[in-house]
């Protein structure tokens, strides 16, 4: 998602549009717009970025047991943030420089600060150290409690609509995961 849709200002508005949840305005709006616009035309090419981000993370997940023994994963963590920003300056950059920044207020720098903290950092300090603990085999069965938590996530941030369908994929996922984890199971072996 491009930097300019983090929050899209149209001046002051006290109201809330039809449909918003209470709390959300123009913002929330555009984030669900995009997301949907996304899904809508990314078809094929959507689908392989997909692909390609579950098999390097996949890869990447079986070659922590090669870093260097010297770096913790707190240092782990330190050394690939510096490379991601690091990567992804030049496209940042390219943003700023096409007039598609963002207005720096208070709730810009919220998201900003939550990105950088806790999906960005500490979920790969915590990953590093749980395939450590577990092995990647094991580890990997926690990729699929993603959508049940990003189910509830857009609940709750965004004011998404929880049906019976996702309940019930949740509550599969969670039987499928207990299930291959449980002592006993060909899976957990």
């Amino acid at each position: 998602m491009p930097a300019e849709s983090v929050r899209v200002t149209n001046g002051p508005s006290n109201g809330r549009p039809n449909g918003s949840p209470p709390g959300r305005g123009p913002t929330w709006d555009r984030v669900r717009a995009q997301g949907r616009d996304l899904l809508l035309r990314g078809g094929p090419m959507l689908g392989l970025l997909m692909l390609v981000s579950y098999t390097s993370w996949s890869l990447y997940t079986v070659v922590l047991k090669w870093s260097p023994k010297e770096l913790g994963h707190l240092e782990l963590a330190c050394l690939l943030a510096g490379v991601g920003v690091l990567c992804f300056a030049p496209f940042y950059d390219w943003e700023i420089s096409q007039g598609l920044g963002f207005e720096l207020d208070t709730a810009n720098i919220a998201v900003i600060l939550y990105s950088a903290i806790f999906p960005s950092f500490l979920a790969y300090v915590f990953w590093n150290r749980g395939v450590a603990a577990l092995g990647p085999n094991q580890a990997g069965y926690s990729q699929y409690l993603v959508p049940p938590f990003g189910i509830v996530l857009a609940s709750a941030i965004l004011g998404e609509t929880v049906h019976d369908y996702h309940w019930v994929g949740i509550v599969a996922i969670f039987i499928g995961v207990w299930l291959a984890t449980r002592k006993g199971s060909v899976a957990a072996h």
